[in-house]
């Protein structure tokens, strides 16, 4: 799963990919433009989340908290990889952000779903369907299912 798509638990080409990858499966077919843009826009979503976790954490000049005028206050797990982002963040944006640097945010993006109690309904249906992202979404372990190369 990719933080990007959170709200609806889905994933990014470049989770299928590594997924793929990890497996010994084919990747998806990803462009180089399609790539780039990949990797901007989960620098943009890893500073988003951090800044979004400053707002929530600031106080006032007479300590009361800070309220947010839009936005969603993050939960405990986004909260949680706000932190871990926050030493990234600062050296991103530069015109020379290394590869591993991008590599270290995108990997924090990504998580894989632990795998439900066997026979999960959900689980079953998606991994029986061949759709990886749908059975990880539904909390398939995700050897159930390959992966499918759109996104």
């Amino acid at each position: 799963l990719c933080e990007i798509y959170r709200d609806r638990a889905g994933s990014c080409a470049l989770a299928i990919e590594a997924w793929a990858t990890a497996r010994g499966l084919p990747p998806p077919a990803l462009t180089g433009s399609h790539r780039e843009w990949l990797i901007r826009e989960h620098g943009r979503c890893a500073k988003r989340l951090v800044r979004l976790q400053e707002r929530c954490t600031a106080v006032a000049a007479d300590g009361s908290p800070l309220s947010l005028d839009h936005g969603t206050r993050p939960d405990d797990s986004a909260a949680n990889l706000a932190e871990r982002l926050r030493p990234l963040i600062k050296d991103l944006g530069t015109l020379d952000t290394s590869v591993e640097l991008q590599q270290s945010i995108i990997g924090a993006l990504h998580w894989e779903r632990a795998a439900p109690a066997a026979g999960s309904a959900a689980a079953s249906a998606a991994a029986n369907a061949g759709d990886a992202p749908a059975a990880a979404a539904a909390g398939a372990s995700p050897d159930a299912a390959a992966p499918s190369s759109s996104n």
